[in-house]
């Protein structure tokens, strides 16, 4: 997968927006290396009820949009298209499949992954209220 250096925000807005993402991130990998359950769910599902069962929940194709703007979207999307996933399926959320792909080939989340990558999943949720072409359920990456 390659990385190139995350383009440089001009606003507070920007700058707090990635503050937070990054912690998101930060706080999903520790919740799964202390063991917590985690689910990986599209954007758009209510996830308020995982949160109430101490479930951590992460969200595929927001790692899609941080690859994008990263540079290492391509990799990502061709490494998922090789796996089988078609070519008219989200790309944000065939980044994410992508990106499990190499994390199960290499065992361990990519030192370069955007924001510091995605934990293991042990569920998935999806919608098809935003995207009718969610195949969350087609096939599980781990």
């Amino acid at each position: 997968m390659v990385m190139v250096e995350a383009p440089r925000w001009h606003t507070r807005s920007a700058l707090k927006a990635l503050e937070l993402k990054k912690d998101y991130y930060a706080r999903t990998l520790e919740l799964a290396k202390q063991g917590k359950p985690v689910a990986w769910s599209c954007i758009g599902v209510a996830t308020e009820v995982l949160h109430s069962m101490d479930i951590a929940v992460a969200y595929p194709e927001s790692l899609g949009i941080e690859a994008s703007e990263g540079g290492g979207a391509i990799d990502l999307l061709e490494r998922a298209e090789a796996e089988g996933w078609p070519v008219d399926v989200c790309s944000h959320m065939k980044i994410g499949m992508g990106y499990a792909a190499l994390v199960k080939s290499a065992g361990v989340i990519p030192a370069n992954a955007p924001l510091g990558g995605l934990p293991n999943p042990q569920m998935f949720l999806g919608t098809s209220k935003l995207c009718s072409n969610q195949p969350w359920g087609i096939s599980r990456p781990w």
